[in-house]
Order: C-alpha cells, then sequence, then structure tokens
C-alpha cells in the first residue's frame, strides 16, 4: 500500500498578509496600549495568529489506495 502526503504550499505572501494585518491590529489597539491594556491586544494577536495558522497551515492531503484524503477546517472528504 503506497501512500503520499502532501502539505499545503504557503508561499510569502501569507507572512505579508500577517504582518499587514498585525500591523493594522496593533495601530488599533494602540490607544489601549497607552493605557496599560496589554492583555487584550496580547489576546488579539494571539487570535490572529491561530486563525492564520489555520487558514494557511493546516490543510494537508494525503493519496493511499487510490484516493485522496483531505484534511481542513471544514473536515476530512475522501475523493475517489
Amino acid at each position: 500500500m503506497n501512500q503520499f502526503f502532501f502539505k499545503v504550499n504557503v508561499g510569502k505572501e501569507s507572512y505579508i498578509w500577517l504582518f499587514v494585518v498585525g500591523t493594522v491590529l496593533a495601530a488599533i489597539r494602540c490607544s489601549s496600549i497607552h493605557n496599560g491594556v496589554y492583555l487584550s491586544t496580547v489576546l488579539a494577536l494571539l487570535v490572529l495568529g491561530l486563525i492564520w495558522y489555520f487558514v494557511f497551515y493546516y490543510a494537508n492531503y494525503k493519496i493511499a489506495d487510490n484516493k485522496l484524503l483531505i484534511k481542513t477546517l471544514e473536515g476530512k472528504k475522501v475523493l475517489i
């Protein structure tokens, strides 16, 4: 039984997306940071990082027994 695993090829565009959105989020939260409220900003950036991970890195593909198995956020799919 041959099995082949494939990860999603993530380009540098995803890192640019993360940087731009993170910068915009930090700029929006700037007034909170100046007032000493750091926890909400850290949590917002953490959520941003998690969203980025699941959108760009979570999906993977596997070929086994002439079937394509796809794992994404929506769940697992089997294509023949």
